[in-house]
């Protein structure tokens, strides 16, 4: 039971790390399928 809630613990600020990074992540891909951002610059 206590390494259950350890583990809970540490998973809660991951995950929302990871939707956190996931959000940023599809903005860029949006962005860069919209031509907002050029590839051939980079």
């Amino acid at each position: 039971m206590y390494n259950y809630f350890n583990l809970s613990a540490c998973f809660a600020p991951c995950f929302f790390i990871l939707t956190a990074v996931a959000e940023e992540v599809l903005i860029i891909v949006r962005a860069i399928e919209s031509g907002e951002i050029n590839l051939n610059k980079l």
